[in-house]
């Protein structure tokens, strides 16, 4: 398990890049409409083209000797999703525990690669309206959390990722205090600093950090464009700047290649990609004005994103 020591000492952790969208874009594949790529751990053919995306990453990261987080392929994976099948959701998720922690030990050197137990929201990631109450995400989420805990063997930490808004990323944040594993929460913000839902991604912060007893590792954010960020973080700098302080509690990025809204990257059949030297140029903006030290892709990204992130940034780091 890692610890918030393991973060303070690293300057440069890289993350995986977009794997779903991929698998959906670039492999033309129709994915498990409540599953996703978590169902192809289930399929020998499927299982090998999901594990040659994730060792794409972690090559990179081999290459330049650099620490890497990538996730279980459990997003969606959920009592729900699993048609409340308690049995069959316990085998999913210890199936998708072993595959990641497999593919980690297939490296000769695979104590820098970190497992990140991934959960999702229980519906739709970029609409707050379909999000939990924070007694129902409680409740709902305990389950998952309880069955990464049973599999924590494979895993070093869990990391709740694309959170739209406040009330079930609460719940989730909980969830998790519940037990003592290490943990993230990854939201999807505005280019003016706030959640899906209104609130600014300090105020959330706060409040999350002074509600729990296990609080995160950290805090991340996804599925937005590093120029987004970069301009929501100023925002509340320059306009709350009694907030500032809680934006050093965000360690990182999973950057989206596009610049438009979350509702309009969310309606699209399109995948925007943006040049991956101008977005690694963006994620070192990003580094330098806020101290991140965790950067990888999300939708539109591949493994040439991340190569140039990793190359830029260590060419960078005095």
């Amino acid at each position: 398990m890692i610890d918030k020591n393991f973060i303070i000492n690293n300057s440069f952790i890289l993350t995986e890049g977009a794997i779903i969208e991929r698998l959906r874009h670039e492999y033309k594949l129709n994915l498990n409409n409540e599953l996703l790529n978590a169902a192809m751990v289930l399929d020998l053919k499927k299982k090998m083209i999901l594990e040659q995306i994730y060792k794409e990453y972690i090559d990179i990261a081999v290459k330049f000797r650099v620490p890497i987080f990538i996730f279980t392929p459990t997003w969606k994976v959920n009592i729900k999703s699993c048609n409340r099948e308690k049995e069959n959701f316990a085998d999913l998720m210890r199936q998708c525990c072993e595959f990641t922690y497999e593919i980690k030990n297939k490296y000769v050197i695979h104590d820098t690669i970190y497992i990140g137990g991934l959960m999702g929201v229980s519906n739709d990631s970029y609409n707050p309206l379909t999000s939990l109450s924070i007694e129902d995400s409680y409740n709902f989420h305990r389950y998952t959390v309880k069955e990464f805990v049973k599999n924590e063997k494979y895993i070093d930490f869990l990391i709740a990722s694309t959170l739209p808004g406040f009330t079930e990323s609460f719940g989730i944040a909980k969830a998790i205090s519940d037990f003592s594993i290490p943990y993230f929460l990854s939201f999807v913000i505005r280019d003016n600093g706030e959640t899906l839902d209104g609130k600014l991604i300090t105020n959330v912060i706060e409040y999350i950090d002074n509600n729990v007893e296990n609080i995160p590792l950290g805090y991340m954010i996804n599925c937005v464009h590093p120029q987004n960020v970069f301009n929501g973080f100023e925002n509340i700098s320059k306009k709350m700047p009694d907030k500032k302080k809680y934006l050093s509690r965000i360690k990182g990025i999973q950057g989206n290649t596009s610049k438009l809204s979350p509702e309009k990257l969310d309606c699209s059949t399109i995948t925007y990609k943006d040049d991956p030297l101008s977005f690694a140029c963006d994620m070192l903006k990003l580094k330098n004005a806020y101290n991140l030290n965790i950067f990888g892709g999300c939708c539109g990204t591949d493994k040439s994103h991340i190569y140039s992130i990793a190359d830029l940034f260590l060419n960078n780091i005095s």
